[in-house]
């Protein structure tokens, strides 16, 4: 292109400005007067119509039919008689023009690609990329059921494409089966297309496999799942999702006959076993091949105890949670038995910090008191660790352990109430309950326990007044010996 300093276009021959260029020509631009003088009318050498080469082209005039007829893309060699770009006066089919195309955002979903497009006649006018556009030109037509360009929309019926939108009812015979098809065209029924897909697909994978049996199951169950999902659109899909079960069945097995349910079990495990059910259904009634119930909770318990002993096994306190296994395993008790009892007694070492010398009380009190239903499967740890290791352990008795505050500014706020109402009325007329509350909410302990105590555990000395409370001595403070002694004096 020529253009002056003014910006306006003129003609690389005569110099005079044009608005139209008639002819470009390697980068030169011709005005039309120019163009009937540079570019005479010769007869062309090949088909005797008009050509117009160069004046100063030496080789045998070709008219542009002839040119274009045998042009080929300089990419993939194909013909292209309509070119989608001229690169370096060579032609570039349409399929190849976005790889000669730099790359640039699409404005649609930000996403970079050299394949930009705009379609006017469906009111996209700036260029996006392939993906954005036929989400506005492109529906599945409600007839035939493919992802066609729409024509129109129905009201209440949807999308319909070219060939459906004249003729709804227009049909045509599948070529397999020669069932009625929607639509124009000689495609087939849902059902011969996915069994199409299916040998197609099964003869391509089976080459993988190692074992001839293994290929052998392999199509068996792409059958089996076809005779029960015909027409699912998604057969090719759902097929693929199973292969890699017969992959591990082909490299962890060398004969069909090692196929049992507990190789199976062992093998996959519950958890792989539910994703791949159906293949799991395909063993059951082809080779009679059952996981019971049972089993696959045994395998389950047995997972999770192998979890928890990994995971030991990184702390200090792996070694003791190993050889209560071992112990365990010894009494014959049921999985689901020792999973619990390990689980507690890994959760319990977690807790102290477990290494190698024995936990103090206080420790297992507080564990208790904020897990009181691992008592029971504490309970065999506590009796391993006292007769193996020669520790001084034990499980403090029921109702031993006072449970910490789990909100002491609420404690507070409650103490402080009480103690202002029994100031109103005086220490002599407080009420019974009312003491019992400030008592429990001082100590820390449920006020049940506090309702339950004897004059026979209120111990008044001269240091002061002891509370027995859960197998220990308990010292009231100063503040509280007023409160002590009104409830000794109610219980005497």
């Amino acid at each position: 292109m020529s253009v002056d300093k003014k910006g306006a276009r003129y003609c690389d021959e005569c110099g005079r400005g044009i608005v139209k260029v008639h002819k470009v020509y390697k980068g030169n631009d011709y005005c039309g007067s120019c163009y009937a003088r540079v570019f005479p009318s010769v007869p062309c050498s090949r088909c005797s119509k008009s050509a117009r080469p160069h004046c100063n082209d030496i080789g045998d005039p070709v008219c542009r039919a002839c040119l274009m007829s045998e042009r080929l893309c300089v990419r993939c060699e194909k013909s292209v008689p309509r070119a989608a770009l001229i690169v370096d006066g060579k032609a570039v089919c349409s399929s190849c023009s976005p790889y000669f195309r730099s790359e640039q955002q699409c404005p649609g979903c930000n996403r970079v690609t050299s394949r930009l497009s705009a379609a006017p006649a469906y009111g996209v006018v700036d260029k996006v990329c392939d993906s954005c556009r036929n989400q506005l030109t492109h529906a599945t037509c409600t007839i035939c059921r493919k992802h066609r360009r729409v024509a129109t929309f129905v009201d209440g019926q949807g999308a319909r494409c070219t060939s459906c939108a004249d003729d709804p009812s227009v049909a045509h015979a599948c070529p397999d089966c020669g069932d009625r098809v929607l639509g124009r065209g000689n495609s087939r029924c849902r059902p011969c297309a996915n069994k199409l897909a299916l040998d197609r697909e099964v003869t391509l994978t089976s080459a993988i496999f190692r074992h001839e049996w293994a290929a052998t199951l392999w199509g068996r169950f792409s059958l089996w799942l076809y005779s029960s999902h015909r027409a699912n659109p998604n057969l090719l899909g759902l097929i693929r999702s199973h292969q890699i079960y017969f992959e591990r069945i082909d490299a962890a097995f060398s004969s069909v006959l090692d196929l049992t349910d507990q190789s199976l079990l062992r093998l996959f495990g519950v958890t792989v076993l539910r994703t791949h059910l159906l293949p799991t259904r395909f063993m059951n009634e082809q080779l009679g091949i059952e996981i019971s119930d049972e089993d696959k909770l045994d395998a389950v318990e047995r997972s999770r105890i192998e979890e928890v002993i990994l995971a030991s096994k990184r702390e200090s306190w792996g070694w003791i949670v190993q050889a209560y296994l071992a112990e365990l395993d010894k009494k014959g008790l049921s999985l689901r038995s020792i999973r619990m009892y390990i689980s507690t007694a890994n959760q319990f070492a977690k807790s102290v910090r477990l290494e190698r010398q024995a936990w103090t009380t206080g420790q297992i009190e507080r564990f208790l008191a904020s897990w009181p239903a691992r008592r029971n499967n504490l309970s065999g740890f506590v009796s391993f660790c006292r007769q193996s290791q020669k520790w001084d352990v034990t499980l403090p008795a029921k109702g031993a352990v006072i449970a910490p505050v789990r909100n002491p500014l609420a404690v507070v706020s409650k103490l402080t109430k009480l103690i202002a109402k029994v100031d109103v009325m005086g220490i002599e007329q407080a009420d019974k309950k009312v003491l019992e509350k400030i008592l429990a909410a001082a100590l820390g302990i449920p006020v049940r326990m506090v309702k339950a105590m004897s004059i026979d555990q209120i111990n008044i000395e001269e240091t002061g007044i002891v509370f027995s409370l859960a197998e220990k001595e308990v010292l009231l403070p100063p503040e509280l010996e007023p409160y002590g002694r009104r409830l000794a004096s109610y219980l005497a």
